[in-house]
């Protein structure tokens, strides 16, 4: 017996994507995500995998500090996962007070690769938010300013 068109593992896949797609418009007014999460009484945790990244890191960490930490503090805490820079990205992002491992030293047992993948899935034993964003590029921060346009 074949199943209906409703249960069929691409109609399942199209009602999941439909649930779980967002556009950013739908997230642009902090103020109210900051509501939300006080009414959901939830913690926000942001990591940053990055390899070589002192060129634009801390401009990066004081942008998101500063708009998602202090003006609307939806962000609880930054964490930086290093994959082995040798070009001081750690010591600056140590000296602006951000958290920093280098995914060698997270779960070591489990062994250590290279590439931003182990950084990823290895940040989410070291962040302590009950809600847990990790960003690939910290390089590529745009926010927008408040009342700005959406284009």
């Amino acid at each position: 017996m074949s199943p209906s068109a409703q249960d069929r593992p691409s109609s399942c896949v199209d009602r999941w994507f439909a649930r779980n797609t967002f556009d950013a418009r739908e997230f642009s007014d902090r103020e109210a995500l900051l509501a939300l999460k006080r009414t959901q009484g939830v913690t926000i945790s942001l990591g940053l995998p990055a390899v070589n990244e002192a060129a634009t890191i801390g401009r990066e960490i004081e942008i998101l500090r500063r708009t998602l930490m202090a003006e609307v503090p939806l962000l609880d805490e930054i964490v930086v996962i290093d994959g082995g820079s040798d070009d001081g990205t750690t010591a600056l992002a140590r000296r602006l007070g951000i958290t920093t491992y280098h995914h060698a030293e997270i779960l070591p047992d489990e062994g250590a690769y290279g590439g931003k993948g182990e950084a990823l899935w290895k940040s989410l034993h070291v962040l302590r938010g009950d809600l847990e964003d990790v960003e690939e590029h910290p390089s590529q921060v745009h926010l927008r300013p408040p009342g700005a346009p959406v284009a």
